[in-house]
């Protein structure tokens, strides 16, 4: 005996499959109040470790809307937030940021860390980890460039 489903029960069953991705996936991040630097940040070196500080603690606290807030608007025009949490959702294994140096040109800085991490073939070994990142401005104001 074949089956046959009708087209009512297809149509159904898509909207319903459908319905529960759109429920459960979560709305891009339009609050960029975490890109207001201090008023005390003059230069653009004070302005983007204030900057970095907030972008890796929201990355290392799984804050993946926080996080997606400190890249550019061009960023975000092309690359959408689902798209950002798939590639840098999952934490980082660092412990808290060191900033060793930034370094900054009129539009680029380059902001140079050290974080603390640990490796599971050394019981209580720490290791440091050094990692450089680049930030752009635009439109005023200074967004971490991510691939």
């Amino acid at each position: 005996m074949m089956h046959r489903t009708t087209p009512l029960a297809l149509i159904l069953a898509l909207a319903a499959t459908l319905g529960g991705c759109a429920a459960t996936a979560p709305a891009a991040p339009t609050d960029l109040a975490a890109q207001a630097p201090s008023t005390a940040a003059t230069t653009p070196e004070e302005i983007v470790s204030q900057q970095s500080k907030a972008y890796w603690q929201a990355r290392i606290s799984a804050n993946v809307e926080a996080a997606y807030a400190f890249t550019s608007p061009s960023y975000r025009a092309v690359h959408s937030f689902a798209s950002y949490r798939l590639k840098y959702g999952a934490p980082p294994a660092f412990g808290e940021q060191e900033i060793v140096k930034v370094e900054c040109e009129p539009d680029r800085c380059k902001v140079t860390s050290r974080f603390q991490t640990f490796t599971p073939l050394v019981p209580n070994a720490k290791l440091s980890v050094a990692k450089s990142e680049v930030w752009l401005r635009e439109q005023d104001k200074w967004w971490v460039f991510v691939e």
